[in-house]
This record gives structure tokens, sequence and C-alpha cells, in this order.
């Protein structure tokens, strides 16, 4: 991973400061005592503020050693203040001294939950109890491919899984979700009509079309809703 620009300016100005501190360092001795073993000597630990025996004063899952080396605050499990701790911004390839690093980037979150609704025009389908799980893997989004499936497992009283977006700054682990509405991989747009489309002298072709799309081709709008079973005449 390449060091930005930031970071070796910080690692620069990390060093000057332990240089400037080369009094503190003379009286700390080679043997001097590390009750935390977070790489720095107990009596440089009470210079700095941090807990000379604890060797993550902030718990952010960086050691103060390291968040010495890397230019992030010791004292501040959020160095950058965006809602995620250093170690996490760290150990997912984010800086955690730019709090605009992650405004962009997404997490999926994994749903295993009974299903409440299901609405077949609209692709959607509502979730309601759910357990999540904050994966930051960084994986491509998937949902239910096939909704006809998806609505054999809500006449069985079975669960789904999906995946939906969440902000990264929110809260990792695990939590109850209230309610969602998941769109189901490959369904139809919304706001599509089912068209009737002519074939053989009949319309009995049905597709999801936009209203425009169906004008075009020739065929019949039979409004919103699903294919199946088929509307056509």
């Amino acid at each position: 991973m390449n060091m930005t620009r930031k970071r070796r300016v910080a690692l620069l100005t990390a060093l000057a400061i332990l240089l400037f501190a080369g009094s503190v360092w003379a009286i700390c001795t080679s043997h001097s005592k590390d009750s935390d073993h977070d790489g720095i000597p107990n009596c440089i630990e009470k210079k700095l503020g941090t807990n000379p025996h604890s060797a993550d004063t902030d718990h952010d899952g960086l050691s103060d050693g390291l968040e010495l080396m890397l230019g992030t605050d010791p004292h501040d499990a959020d160095t950058d203040g965006d809602g995620e701790s250093d170690g996490v911004e760290e150990a997912h390839g984010r800086d955690p001294m730019d709090g605009d690093d992650d405004a962009d980037e997404e997490v999926s979150v994994k749903i295993k939950s009974p299903v409440a609704a299901v609405d077949p025009a609209a692709g959607t389908v509502t979730l309601l109890g759910s357990r999540l799980t904050v994966d930051a893997s960084g994986a491509d989004l998937e949902g239910i491919a096939d909704l006809a499936e998806l609505q054999t497992r809500v006449a069985a009283g079975g669960t789904v899984m999906a995946k939906v977006k969440i902000d990264p700054a929110s809260l990792a682990g695990t939590g109850t979700l209230v309610a969602t509405k998941v769109e189901v991989e490959g369904s139809d747009d919304e706001d599509d009509v089912r068209c009737c489309l002519p074939g053989d002298g009949t319309h009995d072709d049905c597709d999801r079309k936009a209203a425009g799309d169906c004008a075009a081709a020739g065929g019949l709008n039979m409004g919103p809703g699903s294919c199946e079973p088929n509307p056509c005449p």
C-alpha cells in the first residue's frame, strides 16, 4: 500500500516530536519498563498522557506505539471525527486522518429474516425483525435473483437472505432491524406496466415495459402489476 502524502507528513512530524523529546528518551534507557508492551516505555507514556498499563489507551484497535507511527491521536479513537474508529479505517485501507476518505463508500449487510411482505410490481420485499451483521469486505451487493422463488419462500413461511447498502459510518456489529425494503435483483422498474405484445395474431405475450415502449411496440397496456398470472387476452 502506497503511503499517502498526508501519512508521510504525519510520520515525519511524529519522528520530529520524538527527536525533540530526546532528553526525555535519554532518561528512559533501553532497560526502561514497558508495562503494556506497546513499544513505548512507561516514562514516555507519562509524558504523552497515554496509559502505561494499556497498550491501546483510546480502545480503537491500534496500539499507542502504532498510533505514534501512523500520526493518529492515541487519546482519540476517531482522529478524523468521521464516525469510524481509527482501527476500523486502518484495517480496511481507509485514511484515519481524513474524514472524507470513505464518504462515498458503502459496505454490505447480510440479512436473514422471515419475509413480511412482497411487492411483485415494484420488485421489493419488506423484512421485519432482521438480525443485521455488518460485513465491510466491500463484496458486490446481491439480492434475490428470482422473485417467483422469493414468493414461494414466503408462501412456505421460510426466510430470505439478501444484502443492502448502509453508510460506513453506521455502527458495526449486530442489531435488530425494525423494517426495510430490499429491491429484488433483476426485477423490473416499479414504473413499468404489464404490456401484452402482439404475436400470432393475438396479444398473449406479457412483458413489463415502460408505458411509452409498450405503445411503440403495438402492445396493450394492462397497467401496473405482475405478468403472473398472464393478464393478456
